[in-house]
């Protein structure tokens, strides 16, 4: 076997699963290390094959030439398989910048390269998420009380209405007249959904020129989640599914008051207080339920991955691709949810702080983004 030729080594182990190739292809022969660490095509197959337990970025090959980052796909699959074993055992560093605003961070977002923070100081801030240093600062005239970054667009709503910035061009490019109180807002594609406090307004938009497209019939919105034309919207009504497209409402779900609603695919979230339940989108069936210690503050669902957080500064990870499957219509409708604690994922518990409450959460999977009560604003790194 020795005197067989680099190429047919290569054709050989372009047939070894990407599991393996880690596990015990990389460990075996150093000469096997050599040999295959510059060829990119078969790194790129294993990084495609590999069962991820977070999930990858999504890498846009056809993109500009002039602009594309050259890959080397072996680095990045060996730093994805740290990173997936540093999610499993919850092992991470942390890094603090304190009183990144003076007064609470009241929302967040962030992309692979930018976080965006709003405060009750009325300022929104972003920061570079390589270094930690702030880079723009956009000063409103209100305290701000949510927030969606995508690209370079930054459209943030606080109690003088709500306001659209552009990164690249350091600039504000829109104002919603006349002032209102926004109390949640999200915006996908083309759409833009806000809803108001006291007055209970809740309206669509047309994203590239701001003109209302519609008004929807519904109590004050206290949280929503954005899929196509789907709207999931949480009020003192419920949780209701709009389709916007006819500004009808096609779901109602079991639920009382959401604190908080996430939506992906089939796959509905809600959190009420310090319970969580998962439900069918499509049955409205519960498929599982979840009651933390402390307030649940905090949801994202993405790629089937869900994290959780508390206000005590708490973090869960649960893999809802290990749900039980929705009852059948054969099956007995007195048929209980299962305990999401039950469920056989991985669920990390990590905590950060130092006695300061968490209120806002985000991730891009390479880390969690938090911001706090007093100011300060964390890099939770994996």
């Amino acid at each position: 076997m020795r005197d067989l030729a680099d190429k047919t080594w290569l054709y050989i182990f372009s047939f070894i699963a990407a599991a393996d190739s880690c596990k015990s292809l990389l460990l075996v022969h150093k000469k096997w290390l050599r040999m295959i660490y510059q060829h990119q095509d078969l790194w790129r197959k294993w990084f495609n094959e590999f069962p991820w337990f977070i999930p990858p970025p999504a890498i846009n090959n056809d993109a500009d030439p002039n602009k594309r980052m050259k890959l080397e796909w072996n680095e990045l699959f060996l730093r994805r398989v740290r990173m997936d074993n540093n999610w499993k055992k919850a092992k991470f560093t942390e890094r603090r910048i304190e009183r990144g605003h003076t007064l609470s961070v009241s929302a967040l977002h962030c992309d692979d390269h930018y976080m965006v923070t709003g405060s009750y100081d009325e300022s929104i801030k972003v920061w570079d998420i390589a270094n930690g240093t702030c880079v723009r600062v956009f000063q409103r005239t209100g305290w701000v009380s949510c927030l969606q970054f995508r690209e370079y667009l930054i459209i943030a709503g606080s109690n003088d209405g709500f306001a659209a910035y552009r990164i690249d061009q350091q600039r504000l490019i829109k104002h919603m007249e006349p002032k209102q109180t926004i109390c949640t807002l999200k915006f996908q594609d083309n759409i833009l959904v806000t809803s108001t406090g006291p007055s209970e307004i809740n309206t669509v938009y047309d994203l590239n020129t701001f003109q209302s497209l519609l008004t929807l019939p519904h109590s004050y919105i206290s949280c929503m989640s954005l899929q196509s034309n789907l709207l999931l919207a949480g009020s003192l009504d419920g949780v209701a599914l709009w389709d916007l497209a006819s500004a009808q409402v096609v779901r109602r779900f079991p639920s009382q008051c959401a604190d908080g609603v996430q939506m992906e695919d089939n796959i509905v979230a809600i959190r009420i207080g310090q319970n969580l339940n998962i439900i069918d989108l499509r049955t409205c069936e519960v498929l599982s339920t979840y009651k933390d210690s402390k307030i649940i503050n905090s949801l994202i669902l993405h790629k089937n991955k869900l994290l959780s957080g508390t206000c005590a500064g708490g973090m869960k990870l649960w893999d809802m691709s290990l749900l039980p499957p929705p009852p059948s219509s054969s099956s007995s409708s007195s048929a209980s949810p299962s305990n999401l604690c039950e469920t056989p994922l991985f669920s990390a518990n990590i905590h950060i702080g130092n006695n300061n409450v968490a209120i806002s959460l985000d991730t891009n999977w390479e880390r969690i983004v938090a911001g706090f009560w007093n100011g300060d604003i964390s890099f939770i790194d994996f």
